[in-house]
């Protein structure tokens, strides 16, 4: 059983973690459609903070762009319809991958809520190292 939305600050279980996506999932499509590199077009005006970082970046996003060949946001859709939690991190770590390397990143609406349910995926493992699909709490 999970703790109430509002006292979940990160997930601490597989639960949690799939109560968080659900709720934030307006704003973590959101966020997929901008920042998801398949998508790419142009970032919002953010000052780049890790120069270094941002040029290292670019060429997985391009490679992410280009393997990527169905739409992000139906994956996501499909993927969470289908409890697949594997998709859904596997997605979410792009998105955030295609993100700019900008401190400004953070005053995304759900940026923060992103980076918990990345971090935090390996509450979905199961034991023998397979993620656990779905949740108790449909």
């Amino acid at each position: 059983m999970s703790r109430p939305i509002e006292e979940i600050d990160y997930p601490k279980t597989a639960d949690e973690w799939w109560v968080m996506l659900k709720h934030h999932k307006p704003q973590l499509l959101d966020l997929v459609a901008k920042y998801h590199p398949y998508y790419f077009k142009r970032y919002p005006a953010m000052p780049i903070t890790a120069k270094r970082a941002e040029r290292a970046c670019q060429g997985f996003r391009n490679k992410i762009g280009q393997d990527t060949t169905k739409d992000p946001q139906r994956i996501f859709e499909m993927a969470l319809d289908g409890q697949s939690g594997v998709t859904l991190v596997g997605l979410l770590n792009e998105t955030w991958f295609g993100m700019p390397e900008s401190t400004a990143i953070h005053a995304e609406p759900g940026f923060s809520v992103l980076c918990d349910l990345c971090s935090e995926a390996y509450v979905l493992e199961e034991p023998d190292g397979r993620y656990a699909s779905g949740s108790s709490q449909r």
